[in-house]
């Protein structure tokens, strides 16, 4: 049996399916095929117990009219296959016992689902956290990574639980952000849910508390354009705005703004300079986007300049939730390689479209350039494609 912690097999569900062993870290998209890693995944999240061989013909092949012989293979390609893994060769994971299989409990497991799941039984249902509660919630944030690996066709046992653990995430967030929010602890608060939401960017409350935090740092300018940017990507996302609470954040912030208007002449320009000198592109709605492209365009016409549209398009052969996450890098990178003067929106979920004063094409293509290398700096993955194009505007 192996005993220490040192020699324990860690396995690793949330986001990419891996096992690690003794210094060699394996990706099991690469080992595993489809059906293959669906029936690993539910040995894993039932480590611990027996899982009848019904049980996995009724939820991983339904279908099948030869059930038990298409397990039965399974079971053999599944073992070899981590058989085949550095570190594992001799070890057999994957145990038979009386009408059923079983993850092998001869074997010691730092497995981060069960790690996970005796966070949710010590937080319970809390919904104020204390100190001790808000360092449980960290040790989740470090854990979770994302969705489980599931393909079109994967059980939905598989997709039910993963829609559990991402559920679980975000409310414990949600918590330990109120817990910050009571200690005035803002920067933090907006770090973490900033963070989360890379992972979850469709759930509400950790945009809600971003946008808190940016409110209590008194960053409206900040504020009001992440409450345009969010409220179009849900409409453009899940056909629906954003709810109550959000436009209750929207009222502050408006309300403030009328309290401005009180203010002396010299200190609302201090205000307006502070946010000119801002670094990094203006991002802004696509609706907007169009509106600064007719006054840029009629002003470069006055002025006898050039000005340019640059396109990028993240290519479509990836999951959709890291999809989400790399669009997401894309704006912040496209933000930080452009001068302030240039604005930029997002098109859809794959594309941003910029809007560039200059000199010549070739200083578009070297700022594409440029921004295509930071990217490939961060993705370098084959499945990962960054593709740009370019054109230069004539106003009429």
């Amino acid at each position: 049996m192996i005993n220490s912690k040192k020699n324990s097999i860690g396995i690793q569900l949330f986001q990419t399916p891996k096992i690690i062993y003794q210094g060699h870290e394996s990706d099991l998209i690469h080992k595993l095929g489809k059906k293959i890693i669906s029936l690993f995944e539910v040995f894993v999240i039932n480590a611990g117990e027996a899982v009848s061989s019904d049980y996995l013909i009724d939820n991983i092949w339904p279908d099948s009219e030869d059930g038990r012989n298409v397990l039965k293979y399974s079971i053999f390609r599944l073992r070899k296959a981590l058989s085949d893994i550095e570190g594992l060769e001799g070890l057999e994971l994957i145990k038979t016992v009386e009408d059923g299989y079983i993850l092998n409990p001869a074997y010691d497991y730092d497995i981060d689902v069960k790690k996970a799941e005796n966070i949710y039984k010590k937080l319970g249902r809390k919904m104020d956290y204390d100190g001790n509660d808000y360092n449980l919630g960290r040790e989740l944030v470090k854990l979770y990574k994302g969705h489980f690996y599931v393909t079109n066709n994967a059980p939905l046992v598989l997709t039910l639980d993963s829609e559990r653990h991402s559920s679980h995430f975000s409310n414990i967030v949600v918590s330990m952000s109120k817990y910050l929010l009571a200690n005035h602890l803002y920067t933090e608060m907006m770090s973490l849910n900033y963070n989360a939401i890379m992972i979850e960017p469709f759930y509400e409350g950790l945009h809600y508390y971003y946008m808190k935090g940016l409110i209590e740092v008194k960053d409206y300018h900040r504020a009001l354009q992440y409450y345009d940017e969010i409220n179009e990507r849900f409409y453009n996302e899940l056909g629906t705005g954003l709810s109550q609470q959000f436009k209750d954040l929207y009222n502050v912030i408006v309300e403030d703004d009328r309290e401005k208007e009180k203010t002396e002449l010299s200190a609302l320009r201090n205000d307006i300079e502070q946010n000119i000198k801002l670094a990094g592109g203006f991002y802004c709605t696509y609706d907007m986007f169009k509106h600064l492209y007719e006054i840029t365009t009629k002003e470069c016409k006055r002025e006898d300049k050039r000005c340019f549209l640059l396109m990028f398009s993240i290519s479509d052969n990836i999951d959709y939730s890291k999809r989400m996450t790399i669009s997401n890098k894309l704006k912040k990178i496209i933000e930080e390689s452009i001068r302030t003067s240039d604005v930029f929106a997002r098109v859809n979920k794959d594309q941003f479209v910029s809007l560039l004063v200059c000199r010549e094409m070739d200083n578009v293509y070297m700022i594409a350039q440029r921004i295509s290398a930071k990217f490939y700096k961060k993705y370098s993955s084959a499945k990962v494609r960054l593709n740009y194009s370019a054109m230069e505007v004539t106003p009429e």
